[in-house]
């Protein structure tokens, strides 16, 4: 039996320190890792503006509302770690949504004043895109097969929206009453700046851990400011929550 246990230990001395090393390893000598990921964002985008315009020599407005649904995009990254656990990764991401809205607007009557007709409807066919370069310092943690990295930094926004451009309608004698025949759009642009921060869960696949499967997490965020027309402002805050999965590649 003392035997028995001498053998175990002198086993566990001469082979303890490679399996702990198989252990730590998950492409941990791999200074690089490449993210590969499929990516949603899960949450809807509203926003509103007020517009004010002058016709037949009387004031009217156009409230409208916009609603962009959660769309799919990618994420993709590349990232450096300088230790251990300390790395940076720099990043792009792109999401694209659908959407529309509504309006409601107050249009002055051509021959009498303070008789505006009101008139309300939807509006089709608006879209979203969203896309971001990401800059951040990352935090490694590994065991076993897996890796598990949490980032923050700042981002760099490039956002492209969909706003009605004017109201297309048609009236006639005794003009009580419009029926409006267009909603046209004009697409804005901003590329404001913001933050991000995230967290990322990789798996190493085969025994030399090159590839693997990740899931990933990411939260940004950047004010955006368009002025659709002169006296109209329209703020929403980009960026959002984003899900991602795809491969990793260690190298």
């Amino acid at each position: 039996m003392r035997g028995g246990t001498i053998a175990v230990l002198l086993a566990l001395a001469a082979f303890g320190p490679r399996l702990h090393a198989q252990v730590e390893d998950v492409g941990v000598n791999q200074r690089f890792r490449a993210i590969l990921n499929g990516a949603f964002a899960p949450t809807s985008l509203s926003y509103n503006e007020t517009r004010s315009f002058t016709e037949f020599a009387e004031p009217g407005t156009l409230d409208a509302s916009y609603k962009d649904d959660p769309g799919p995009g990618l994420d993709l990254g590349l990232q450096y770690n300088f230790t251990r656990h300390l790395g940076v990764l720099l990043g792009f991401s792109r999401v694209n949504r659908s959407g529309g809205g509504t309006f409601a607007a107050s249009l002055p009557h051509p021959l009498f004043f303070n008789q505006h007709r009101k008139v309300d409807g939807s509006l089709d066919g608006y879209d979203y895109t969203e896309s971001a370069g990401h800059l951040d310092l990352v935090a490694i943690r590994a065991s076993g097969a897996f890796e598990f990295a949490v980032f923050a930094g700042a981002t760099k926004f490039s956002v492209k929206t969909d706003v009605v451009e004017r109201l297309q309608y048609s009236h006639s004698y005794p003009y009580d009453s419009v029926t409006v025949t267009g909603t046209p759009k004009k697409r804005f642009s901003q590329s404001p700046m913001g933050f991000n921060v995230g967290g990322r869960l990789d798996y190493g696949l085969g025994r030399a851990k090159r590839v693997g499967l990740g899931l990933q997490l990411r939260y940004s965020r950047a004010s955006v400011e368009i002025v659709p027309a002169e006296g109209s402002t329209l703020k929403f805050d980009a960026g959002g929550l984003q899900l991602g999965v795809g491969a990793r590649l260690f190298f």
